[in-house]
């Protein structure tokens, strides 16, 4: 994995979704500044920016920016004039520093081969930042759900460099991520962590006697889990007890209380979601709505998009989301597909069991580059080929 000469634009983009992470032992250490940080941070980046000599303002993309920001603004503006509530800004507030900024650093980000080649780099090293956290009490993440979410990116990344890039030296930290989000980070991490690997273990391989092999060691991998399931927990919570180190996560896997059950606490959430959405099915109860009633968000994003913005409204968002899922699975830029696969794999697969899209920086960063005109260096096949051409030609390094 060979960076012949920097690019900054790409450099800049890759490093400002990744400095959430990267930045986060500053941020907890300073809370009651963090946001003049963020801002310092988007000045200095900015600047960077603006004087690279290779800074061209990409027209076509400036548009789509204007127009995605401005439907969501006044998406906004309607919500805080007709049901606003406490949580209005403060999510509008997310979707600046995590959906607008991340579409002004990728405007003319056109090189995917080098932002693939920054995004794994940088994300590596913020999983390494914040590697010993959960021995020193979740001090710089915060929390166990905080962790998933700081250490999932690190480790899409390490499977990158592993299997796309091959570099096989990275596997004993790879195996640390993997292990460190199971027993310290949330469920919704550790499933997707485990989707992230079947799909590159099963999808991305392109020799069909690999692939059978594959399968059948995955069927038996599933097969074990599923046996054992209670006991492997049962296991990873005495050695992380004896470690010296609670893992919340897996004391409510084991936990005979249905009150500290995950799956009871979700499932009360989703019952009290379904109660709101007979009420509010057509328009729903607005951006922060439910969480201000209930403490709590949907826990799924197909719920949430459904109690935030009614059937109407939230079908629609489903089939554009739809729409850009097939988009990325048609691109003909290699890079740029392994990136806008991960961006996906890095929201989907979390919010199926928890956490908003409000927060969720790859949410927004996947809308963004499937609005923005594809750029690439390589095109794999020709105008009829896509994704299944690239499958056909990956690289054998």
């Amino acid at each position: 994995m060979k960076i012949k000469s920097i690019s900054y634009i790409e450099l800049i983009a890759a490093f400002y979704i990744n400095s959430f992470v990267i930045l986060r032992p500053v941020l907890t250490r300073y809370s009651y500044i963090s946001k003049l940080i963020l801002t310092i941070e988007v000045g200095i980046l900015m600047l960077i920016y603006l004087f690279n000599s290779k800074f061209r303002i990409d027209k076509n993309n400036t548009i789509r920016m204007f127009r995605f920001t401005l439907f969501v603004s006044l998406w906004f503006a309607m919500d805080f004039i007709f049901r606003r509530n406490r949580l209005t800004w403060d999510y509008y507030y997310y979707f600046l520093i995590y959906g607008f900024l991340s579409a002004v650093f990728f405007i003319n980000v056109k090189d995917y081969e080098k932002l693939l080649k920054y995004w794994t780099v940088i994300a590596i090293v913020g999983g390494c930042l914040v590697l010993a956290d959960p021995f020193n009490k979740y001090a710089i993440s915060g929390s166990y759900m905080d962790f998933g979410t700081a250490m999932l990116p690190a480790f899409a990344a390490g499977v990158i460099a592993y299997d796309y890039y091959k570099l096989k030296i990275i596997l004993p930290l790879l195996v640390v991520f993997l292990l460190e989000i199971i027993i310290y980070a949330n469920k919704g991490a550790t499933f997707s962590a485990l989707g992230i690997i079947l799909f590159f273990v099963l999808y991305m391989t392109k020799d069909s006697k690999k692939i059978v092999n594959r399968i059948l060691m995955v069927l038996i991998f599933v097969t074990i889990i599923m046996l054992f399931y209670s006991s492997i927990l049962t296991y990873l919570y005495k050695l992380s007890d004896y470690l010296g180190v609670a893992s919340y996560s897996l004391g409510k896997g084991i936990s005979p209380d249905a009150r500290l059950n995950s799956y009871y606490i979700r499932n009360d959430i989703w019952n009290f979601v379904g109660i709101e959405l007979k009420k509010n099915s057509i328009i729903g109860m607005g951006i922060g709505g439910f969480e201000v009633i209930y403490s709590n968000y949907a826990h799924n994003f197909f719920l949430d998009i459904l109690i935030t913005h009614g059937i109407l409204v939230g079908s629609v968002i489903f089939l554009v989301i739809a729409a850009f899922i097939i988009k990325t699975f048609r691109c003909k830029y290699k890079e740029k597909f392994i990136f806008s696969l991960v961006t996906l794999l890095l929201w989907i697969l979390p919010m199926i069991f928890s956490f908003t899209y409000w927060k969720a920086i790859y949410f927004w960063l996947f809308l963004i580059i499937s609005i923005y005109k594809i750029h690439g260096k390589e095109n794999i096949g020709n105008n009829n080929e896509g994704i299944d051409t690239y499958i056909r030609h990956r690289l054998s390094e």
